[in-house]
C-alpha cells in the first residue's frame, strides 16, 4: 500500500479558517496545503504549497494536529499534518491570479467558521477549539482508521 504525507496549513483569524474548494471536490472545503514531493522536508513542503496555491509565503508554526487514515477512493494510506501558519494578515485578500497552481487546482479561497460551515474537511476543525489548540495544546493525533 503506498502512504501519502499531506502537510496542511492552519491559517486563523477572528474565529474564521482560510479554507479553499478545490476543482476535484468542490462539495467540499479543505485546508491549503498538499502532498509532499519525494523526499521532500515537512516546513518546506508546506511553505512551496502554498506559494504555488496562493503566492504568499507562509510562516511554518508548530504542528497543530496530526490525521491517519485510509482513502479508500485512492486506495491508499494518507498521513496529514497541521501546522500553524503565523503570517496570517499577509494572507487577507490573498488571490489565484498570477499564482503557478492557484488558477489549475483551486476553483475558490474563503475565510469560514469552522463551527458553522458544512463540507468542511477534516470534520474534526468544527469540533475542536482551534483557538484553545494554537494557545495551549500540543500536537495530538486527531483520528487514525488504522
Amino acid at each position: 500500500m503506498e502512504r501519502r504525507v499531506i502537510v496542511r496549513g492552519v491559517v486563523y483569524k477572528d474565529g474564521r479558517l482560510l479554507v479553499v474548494r478545490r476543482k476535484s471536490s468542490q462539495e467540499h472545503w479543505s485546508l491549503p496545503g498538499g502532498s509532499l514531493v519525494n523526499t521532500e522536508g515537512l516546513e518546506y513542503g508546506l511553505r512551496r504549497e502554498f506559494m504555488e496555491e496562493m503566492g504568499v509565503e507562509a510562516e511554518v508554526g508548530r504542528l497543530l494536529f496530526v490525521q491517519q487514515f485510509y482513502h479508500y477512493g485512492w486506495n491508499n494510506e494518507r498521513l496529514e499534518l497541521f501546522f500553524l501558519v503565523e503570517n496570517v494578515e499577509d494572507f487577507v485578500g490573498v488571490s489565484l491570479a498570477g499564482t503557478t497552481h492557484g488558477e489549475e487546482e483551486i476553483a475558490e479561497i474563503g475565510w469560514v467558521d469552522p463551527q458553522a460551515t458544512e463540507g468542511l474537511l477534516p470534520e474534526f476543525l468544527s469540533e475542536v477549539d482551534i483557538e484553545d489548540y494554537m494557545e495551549n495544546v500540543r500536537a495530538v493525533l486527531v483520528r487514525s482508521s488504522f
